[in-house]
């Protein structure tokens, strides 16, 4: 019986260290299948980080028109599934250069990464190097003074007596010639030659086609804004605008009719789009990085107004009417100058216009200022800029 009694705590201390070794065994692989899935999900959210960044590059390269983003998308927390995880793309403006910053998160399963790299903004095209850059003929009469140089591509250029270009050099496309009694000097042809640059309607068509598009967001019959907070919002209306005192928060109106600046004070970084014209009288002060776009015509000052406009104005054609204070680029197929008014009309930045151009300030005087540091680091959408990858900027945050 004692015998019985000690083979049965034998069998049962083997079966205890049997168990005890199936389950270490068990733990041990059971921790080893929970490391190796856990490591496999790191490096598949790499994977999907990587190829959000890739998503990503193809969006900022390729225009709206072609199926893209464009160059100025900006997402925040754009977000695609892909095989059996996701990524999440956003793109930033870097505040201390003139860079882009492309990142990715990856996820799959309970693991994620993030990944990111700069790109260097192409600027403004050669054009807008210059004080005022005419692709037709150009006369300049009257009470008219330049600061910087003048180029014509496809036509003469006239300048008459009071005229006076200073610190700057007229130049033509040969064949052509300078000639009048002003004060000027003639430069040599510049190599290469630069050209007109065209405009990509792609970013603004496309804001416009969302106003027809119809939905919850659109605003339909005509809006007056007054004291308005865009808050960063795209605004988009059926109809015509009024805006009036204090526009604040930056964001982007899109109206498929014509939009009055009628006095207002609007924020920086503000984008006003018409399908028709824009109008701006009085005494508005539109601040830093405002782009004003109209597919017709854009119209600034005229009686009882002086205009105070910081950013770029673009337009079909783009009237300059009155004593005014522009910080920033025009650009036009047709600009158009009107000084019968006693002030003056001053022009900071650059003007490129197709359409031949006349300017005569015959009673205030139109004065042209080229200078650089009002031209925006960020060229407005719709110019053959580009984005390259900045090397060596490659990093896991």
């Amino acid at each position: 019986m004692r015998r019985r009694k000690g083979n049965i705590i034998l069998i049962f201390i083997m079966l205890m260290f049997l168990a005890s070794t199936v389950g270490a065994f068990l733990f041990l692989v059971s921790g080893t299948v929970r490391t190796m899935t856990s490591s496999l999900n790191s490096t598949k959210a790499l994977y999907l980080a990587e190829a959000g960044l890739n998503k990503g590059l193809w969006y900022l390269l390729t225009p709206i028109a072609q199926g893209g983003m464009g160059i100025h998308w900006r997402p925040s927390n754009h977000s695609e599934n892909f095989g059996s995880g996701s990524f999440t793309i956003s793109v930033t403006d870097s505040i201390v250069d003139d860079k882009v910053v492309l990142r990715s998160t990856g996820r799959a399963g309970f693991d994620e990464r993030t990944v990111q790299f700069s790109l260097k903004r192409e600027g403004l095209p050669l054009a807008f190097d210059y004080a005022l850059f005419n692709y037709d003929g150009l006369g300049l009469l009257g009470n008219t003074n330049v600061w910087g140089d003048i180029h014509v591509v496809d036509g003469n250029a006239y300048i008459a007596w009071p005229c006076d270009i200073e610190d700057g050099e007229v130049t033509v496309a040969p064949g052509y010639s300078v000639s009048g009694n002003g004060e000027y000097e003639v430069g040599e042809t510049p190599d290469p030659l630069p050209q007109m640059p065209s405009i990509d309607h792609s970013y603004y068509d496309d804001q416009i086609a969302q106003v027809y598009s119809g939905g919850p967001n659109v605003l339909i019959g005509d809006q007056n804004f007054d004291d308005y907070n865009l808050d960063g919002q795209t605004i988009y209306v059926s109809g015509e605008v009024e805006l009036e005192g204090d526009i604040t928060g930056g964001g982007v109106i899109v109206a498929t009719g014509d939009i009055d600046i009628s006095g207002a004070r609007i924020d920086p970084n503000t984008t006003i789009i018409s399908k028709d014209d824009v109008r701006i009288t009085r005494f508005p002060s539109i601040q830093e990085g405002s782009v004003i776009y109209a597919k017709d015509n854009v119209s600034v000052g005229g009686f009882f107004s002086r205009p105070v406009i910081h950013g770029s104005i673009i337009g079909e054609d783009v009237a300059l009417l009155g004593p005014m204070d522009v910080y920033g680029l025009v650009y036009s197929q047709d600009v158009s100058f009107n000084m019968t008014f006693i002030f003056d009309q001053n022009i900071y930045g650059s003007i490129v216009s197709r359409a031949a151009l006349d300017l005569s300030g015959f009673i205030g005087n139109i004065n042209l200022h080229y200078d650089q540091s009002y031209l925006p680091s960020i060229p407005p959408p719709g110019f053959n800029t580009s984005l390259d990858i900045v090397p060596g900027t490659w990093v896991e945050i």
